[in-house]
C-alpha cells in the first residue's frame, strides 16, 4: 500500500463525486442509457474507497477514471496532477488518463 496513492485517489474521487452529485441533483433521474445512467457513478466515491481499503489501488484508479470519463467530468488541475501522480506510481500508461479533461486555472 502507498498512502500517497491512497490519499490522492480518494481526494480525486471525492471531488468527482461532488460534481456528479450536483449533476444528479440538477438532472433528476437520468435518461435511460445516458452518460449518467451508468452503474458505479451515484456511489462511485464509496466504491473507490472500498477498493482502496482492500488494497486494490489499481482497480480503484480504473474506476475513478471511469467516473471522470463516462460522464465527461472536468476536474481541477490539482486533481489532475494527483491523478497522474497516482497513475504513474501504480504503473499505468499515460493513455489511461489521456481522455481526462481538466481546468488549467483550477
Amino acid at each position: 500500500m502507498n498512502s500517497l496513492v491512497d490519499e490522492s485517489i480518494t481526494a480525486v474521487a471525492n471531488e468527482v463525486q461532488h460534481q456528479l452529485n450536483k449533476l444528479f441533483a440538477t438532472t433528476g433521474t437520468p435518461e435511460a442509457e445516458s452518460t449518467l445512467d451508468q452503474a458505479g457513478l451515484k456511489d462511485g466515491a464509496m466504491i473507490v474507497r472500498d477498493y482502496v481499503d482492500h488494497g486494490e489501488q489499481g482497480i480503484a484508479f480504473e474506476h475513478l477514471i471511469y467516473m471522470i470519463t463516462e460522464p465527461n467530468i472536468e476536474i481541477t488541475a490539482q486533481a489532475y496532477r494527483q491523478l497522474v501522480e497516482a497513475g504513474m506510481i501504480l504503473g499505468f500508461s499515460p493513455a489511461t488518463w489521456a481522455k481526462v479533461r481538466y481546468n488549467l486555472s483550477g
